[in-house]
């Protein structure tokens, strides 16, 4: 073995003498001395360049590296850092770039409008289906068109022409084309088809304007009904009100009175006409002034209806007759919202519910100075209370009614009535003028062939459909695409990227909204349709800017953008200190020993990089978007897609410490409330359970009890038991029809409470003192739904906090009792004291001392303690209602943020983040400074 190791050793030096070394010295060190002569020769002016650069001042090649990273680190010939910093501002630029579209034309419809274009063959097919269904050409069609316009632009877009007379294409060269050969793009078909739509619709109005045929205009029995009552309306309105009323009606009763003697078989030139007209006049003056007006008015109806010449004047007079009605609703809801969330709400309502009882005794002869008169007013108020109330409010609420009229109406009008006049004119548009715009051949045919082609058009769905519906009404309707470019072609979101994207929606969380596009539906004619399959015209949502998403997104981009900032100061600062050393010392730093001392110096934090970009973006970032959301308007009546959000400042904090809420929600006066009730909640919650516990452990460490471990064992099982399913029972068993409920009622205990007075009566009729204190409810024991007295269902739940909290405290308290040293009672016993005073001077000092600084976390605990809350009264007694800012009696400030940002109906999330800041303020500050009190804490010190 030795001797083929020699041997080998042997062979390998020979190799490398006769073969590897000749080879490195005749071949490879030539071609070296050439390349480097290469490089001298082309990288010169380089060289000769960064020569020049390092001359400059330190701070001068820092601003390099201001615009390009690393080019400071080239010019004072460190490479490898330059390589390293233009790596970095490399993929810095190659992430801003390639998540953004620079120089990209904005595309509405690939870009905003789902579903895909439809396939070229239809557009082609087209020119051969008119040609083939032309009458001249196919007389027993189904179809038999007689127009040419198709056929003549189809030649157009393609540089042909169309000889009518031939029914033949030609070329520029004057040679026949087949229909088969002749193509027809997609484009040009949707433009031709809005062209002939406009075109269609002027003539079909002038046709309208022209015969003012209301018959025409109105193909809907039910609407032509609705529209001759609101025209009778207005002519009454228009000939009453005349302030030529009477010379009116003076100058149409002999016109009348003819009318009615020639239906009678008069004539206008027999003898005695004039006696005849001027007797029956007198004989019948009342009535035929009641038949002039009836006469002036049907006239001035007939005029009203001529003067209705287009679809757009037929949907607005529907539209504002319609819209009355839900206007004042609108309002009424507006001035019943104001009265009750003013701040004297209860006061106005009792004071005016005070003058009604006054007004009703005096108009029954009583006398409001007279003797008793107090005592009577009070018997009659408390008598007829919830009668006085209701008026009171209906009279309050009028009263605002009339006050916010005129400010707001006209707004609502206007709003409402677009509304309406879109829904309708679209409804109506498809009635009328589809059926009038579907008897001209050229935009019949497209509809005839796409419901010919319908059974083979299997790939599209409805949203291919309605993509080509939009591209039709795009070009009848070019102003409507140019408005929506208009609005939705925004630079910085459309064609920035990442970084400055995410600042641009930081900055002003978008501009324009979701958009719905329905317009198109006015053409749904065009559609085919089927018994299996369903074709309809559907609303199209234009992807507008989402507010939480650019917030959002701007949040990500700025935490990276600090990444970003500190490699950009670092790669200034390395070029300035760099090209200082260089000119002090004249030598260039090494890199290696750089990159190591980097190593060893910053060791650690080059190991905690890791895990501190991932709490960034796992903890921190979700931090910063909830803190955000608390200085915005994000809530029910700001909600993207459909709405933007905006920054407001500090504005939702104001409402919550103002006295009056600015809020069309009183957030600012059910918070303190809210905010109170959660104080004593946290603070009964905790004491109860850990006196609770204390005194549990102090029975159970007393060596007189039998069976410790028994009731050990069995005390502890509500802890083992998962909260919520203790919980959930409590729900159970003490609901208005559960089985505590049912013991009481068996047993005669709620007997025993209906006799006293604490059951079986309205909370009005409870009396006073203690029967309305210990109000316990209408039927029975009302334990979780107490609404007329929530303090009884507060102080119950504490109390069934009790059986969930107490055995923590007591286990953790035994064991500390079992660690006291027994010599300290052998001694107090030595020395007299009672097993009182042992306990208070050795038992309690000791156990308060090891376990009170578990209160401050308790505490914290119970002041966020959902489950309690939520799975047991879920915020009630009442479920919070708009006056309550839907604060329930029993919510604490956690379930109450729950309520305001899962409930559908609810989702007012600025203000719940604000709740959350609050509540992060209150329990961060408490848990700093129980942590600042621990020994560890000093330790660390």
């Amino acid at each position: 073995m030795n001797k083929f190791i020699e041997k080998l050793k042997e062979f390998n030096k020979e190799f490398k003498e006769k073969l590897i070394t000749p080879f490195i010295e005749k071949v490879l060190k030539p071609i070296w001395k050439i390349v480097k002569l290469v490089f001298y020769v082309v990288f010169y002016p380089v060289n000769l360049l960064l020569d020049l650069l390092a001359k400059l001042p330190s701070f001068v090649i820092a601003i390099f590296s201001v615009f390009i990273w690393g080019f400071g680190q080239l010019i004072n010939r460190q490479y490898v850092k330059a390589l390293i910093f233009f790596l970095l501002f490399t993929l810095l630029l190659f992430v801003e770039f390639t998540t953004g579209s620079y120089g990209q034309e904005f595309d509405l419809y690939n870009d905003k409008i789902p579903g895909n274009e439809i396939e070229e063959e239809l557009s082609n097919y087209l020119p051969t289906w008119y040609y083939y269904n032309l009458k001249e050409i196919n007389p027993t069609s189904a179809f038999a068109y007689e127009d040419f316009d198709l056929l003549h632009d189809v030649a157009a877009s393609n540089g042909y022409t169309f000889d009518e007379d031939t029914l033949t294409f030609y070329d520029e060269s004057n040679a026949v084309i087949g229909v088969d050969n002749v193509t027809y793009s997609n484009e040009a078909m949707y433009a031709f088809l809005g062209e002939q739509l406009r075109t269609i619709e002027d003539e079909v109005l002038t046709e309208l304007q022209t015969t003012g045929d209301i018959d025409l205009l109105i193909v809907d029995f039910v609407k032509r009904i609705e529209v001759l009552g609101i025209l009778n309306l207005q002519a009454i309105e228009l000939i009453v009100e005349d302030e030529n009323y009477d010379a009116l009606i003076s100058d149409q009763i002999p016109l009348s009175a003819t009318e009615i003697l020639v239906n009678d078989g008069h004539t206008v030139d027999e003898i005695g006409w004039n006696l005849t007209l001027s007797t029956y006049i007198t004989d019948n003056q009342t009535a035929l002034e009641e038949q002039a007006e009836t006469d002036l008015i049907d006239a001035k109806q007939s005029e009203l209806i001529l003067e209705i010449d287009s679809l757009d004047q037929l949907a607005d007079l529907l539209a504002k007759q319609n819209v009355l009605g839900f206007v004042n609703d609108l309002i009424v809801e507006q001035a019943e919202r104001d009265i009750r969330l003013g701040g004297n709400f209860e006061d106005l309502r009792l004071e005016r519910a005070t003058l009604i009882a006054t007004n009703d005794l005096v108009d029954d002869d009583h006398i409001v100075d007279e003797i008793g008169w107090d005592d009577t007013l009070a018997n009659h108020l408390n008598d007829n209370y919830e009668n006085f109330i209701v008026q009171a409010e209906n009279e309050l609420i009028s009263e605002e009614y009339l006050i916010i009229y005129d400010d707001v109406y006209e707004a609502y009008d206007r709003q409402q009535t677009a509304i309406y006049y879109l829904n309708y004119y679209n409804s109506h548009y498809n009635s009328l003028f589809g059926d009038l715009i579907l008897q001209y051949d050229s935009v019949a045919s497209f509809a005839d062939m796409m419901q010919e082609r319908l059974g083979q058009l299997t790939n599209m769905d409805n949203d291919d459909y309605n993509k080509m519906l939009s591209r039709i009404y795009f070009q009848y309707n070019p102003e409507l695409f140019d408005t929506l470019v208009d609005n939705v072609d925004n630079v910085f979101y459309e064609r920035t990227g990442f970084f400055v994207k995410g600042a641009w929606g930081l900055v002003t969380m978008g501009s324009i909204p979701q958009t719905t596009l329905n317009q198109h539906k006015v053409i749904q004619f065009l559609l085919p349709s089927s018994g299996t399959q369903q074709i309809t015209a559907w609303n199209i949502e234009i992807e507008g800017h989402h507010s939480t998403q650019l917030l959002l997104r701007g949040i990500i981009a700025m935490l990276v953008l600090v990444y970003v900032i500190f490699i950009f100061i670092w790669n200034i600062k390395d070029a300035y200190r760099t090209s200082k050393e260089i000119k002090e010392t004249n030598e260039v730093p090494n890199e290696k020993e750089y990159f190591a001392n980097v190593y060893e110096n910053f060791f650690e934090y080059i190991v905690l990089t890791p895990a501190l970009v991932l709490i960034t973006f796992i903890s921190v970032m979700p931090i910063f978007f909830g803190l955000a959301v608390a200085f915005t308007n994000y809530n029910i009546e700001n909600l993207p897609p459909g709405q933007l959000i905006s920054w407001v400042g500090f504005e939702n904090f104001i409402q919550v410490f103002s006295v009056t809420s600015g809020s069309s929600i009183d957030f600012g006066g059910q918070f303190w409330k809210v905010f109170s009730w959660t104080l004593i909640w946290a603070f009964a919650a905790t004491f109860t359970c850990f006196f609770g516990g204390f005194v549990q452990a102090v029975i159970l460490n007393n060596t007189r009890v039998v069976f410790r471990k028994a009731w050990r064992s069995i005390l502890i099982l509500p802890w083992a038991m998962p909260a919520l399913i203790s919980q959930m029972i409590f729900r159970v068993m003490f609901n208005d029809n559960g089985y505590v409920n049912q013991i009481l009622l068996r047993t005669g205990i709620t007997q025993v409470f209906i006799d006293w007075g604490m059951i079986g009566r309205s909370f009005a009729d409870a009396g006073d003192g203690l029967q309305r204190l210990f109000y316990f409810g209408e039927k029975n024991f009302q334990w979780l739904s107490n609404e007329a007295n929530p303090w009884f269902v507060r102080v119950f739940i504490i109390v069934l906090n009790v059986w969930l909290g107490f055995p923590f405290f007591m286990a953790l308290m035994s064991g500390v009792m079992t660690s006291i040293d027994k010599s300290l009672y052998e001694a107090a016993s030595i020395d007299g004291a009672t097993g009182f005073q042992q306990f208070r001077y050795i038992t309690m000092p000791l156990v308060l001392l090891a376990t009170s600084p578990l209160l401050v976390m308790t505490f914290s605990g119970n002041f966020n303690n959902f489950g309690v809350i939520y799975f047991i009264t879920g915020g009630g007694p009442g479920e919070g209602t708009f006056e309550t800012a839907y604060a329930g009696s029993t919510d604490i400030l956690i379930s109450w943020i729950y309520k305001l940002t899962v409930d559908d109906n609810i989702r007012w999330y600025s203000m719940a983040s604000v709740f959350s800041i609050l509540i992060f303020l209150i329990i961060g500050t408490l848990s700093a400074w129980n942590f600042t009190r621990t020994r560890a804490f000093k330790e660390d010190d």
